[in-house]
């Protein structure tokens, strides 16, 4: 999304992205959610950022206030594996998001596993997560967390292996929502 900025406005159910790119066009990206967990008061928000000593990336501040974690639809819950360059080793899928409660008990059990730069914010429901940088240099991106490319990992670099399971996605939280797709073959929620 480089030359683009992006303006995002939430409700209750759906997070709209608007981006505007250098020209002033804009792109408009409509996330629909099954259920959230939201809204939740910005005090509350800011108890979190002080129990954890973190303090959340805005955009992703901004969406957790009225979702505060939950399913996405099947419309707009996944990046294919062939979206990055290279591909990954599988498709990014986002079964839910974290909910205030429950990023702190994934930090917890995933705390030698996943890099303490990297906050878990969604699961895939197969083991990985998708994780926001909370400190250093790439604060506020997001990364995709491959359980599965773990232990050779460790194997190989012991402590350092944090960077050959973990890769980039997004710069940023609405880039993540701006690249979210159907799941291949998915054709609409039943009625």
């Amino acid at each position: 999304m480089q030359g683009q900025k992006a303006a995002t406005r939430y409700r209750r159910g759906s997070s709209s992205i608007v981006v505007r790119n250098r020209s002033g066009a804009k792109k408009m990206r409509n996330i629909e959610m099954l259920s959230s967990n939201g809204p939740v008061d910005d005090e509350r928000i800011r108890l979190f950022e002080l129990t954890l000593g973190v303090e959340l990336p805005s955009s992703y501040r901004n969406w957790m206030c009225l979702n505060n974690g939950g399913y996405p639809s099947r419309s707009n819950n996944s990046i294919q594996k062939d979206r990055f360059e290279p591909p990954l080793r599988c498709s990014v899928g986002i079964e839910s998001f974290l909910s205030l409660h429950e990023i702190p008990e994934a930090r917890n059990v995933y705390r030698k596993r996943i890099s303490s730069d990297l906050m878990p914010i969604a699961d895939d429901g197969d083991g990985n997560y998708l994780c926001i940088a909370i400190l250093g240099e790439e604060r506020g991106a997001v990364f995709f967390w491959d359980h599965e490319c773990e232990s050779a990992a460790f194997e190989l670099l012991g402590e350092n292996a944090y960077s050959e399971n973990t890769r980039k996605i997004a710069e940023n939280f609405d880039e993540l929502l701006m690249r979210l797709e159907g799941e291949p073959g998915y054709a609409g929620e039943p009625n």
